[in-house]
């Protein structure tokens, strides 16, 4: 049975062997190569999309707005995977101001 692109018929001898199997082996790594540049462009391109996308809030906070507070840390057990993981409403009564980093 005759595939398109066979090698096989063009290896006469133990060197040719070699030399394809070589050139399979640089094509794999140039397509992994490849592989995590596009993978680092994407991660950039989502980078960019989400800072300009994720301000949640429209306006600055001010004193007598109602938040919710985002639980962090969740246990990992079965029961607690079912609890909420934001609490609120909690009006602000003070705005600390931290330096940015």
């Amino acid at each position: 049975m005759e595939y398109p692109g066979n090698w096989i018929d063009e290896i006469d001898y133990t060197a040719s062997l070699i030399a394809g199997w070589a050139r399979q082996l640089q094509r794999r790594w140039d397509d992994i190569n490849v592989a995590i540049h596009n993978e680092i462009q994407c991660i950039d391109a989502n980078k960019h999309y989400i800072g300009q996308v994720a301000n949640l809030r429209a306006e600055d906070l001010e004193i007598d707005a109602l938040v919710l507070v985002h639980r962090i840390k969740i246990e990992q057990s079965h029961c607690a995977r079912l609890d909420a993981r934001w609490r609120g409403q909690y009006m602000l009564t003070e705005i600390a101001h931290t330096p940015a980093n």
